[in-house]
């Protein structure tokens, strides 16, 4: 999904105002949060959202933030987003 065509004009990020989904499918999914997050570009936690995926965000080098999504067996340890 997209959500805007330009760069966004954030004063300051905002958990869950993403610009691109990306939902994944394969192995993994942890290990690519664990990669992005060395790269210091995550800016939300790999969580367990209500509707069952896991989810995280980053930013790129233009302020685009991207949800990367997924379906994991094994998310029962992973935080849920704050109400």
């Amino acid at each position: 999904m997209l959500r805007r065509g330009s760069p966004p004009a954030r004063p300051t990020p905002r958990q869950y105002d993403w610009d691109v989904y990306l939902r994944r499918e394969g192995e993994r999914f942890r290990d690519v949060f664990a990669a992005f997050s060395a790269r210091g570009i995550v800016t939300r936690r790999l969580e367990q959202m209500p509707y069952g995926l896991a989810e995280f965000e980053i930013t790129d080098p233009d302020g685009y933030v991207i949800c990367l999504s997924q379906q994991l067996e094994d998310a029962s340890d992973l935080p849920r987003p704050a109400a």
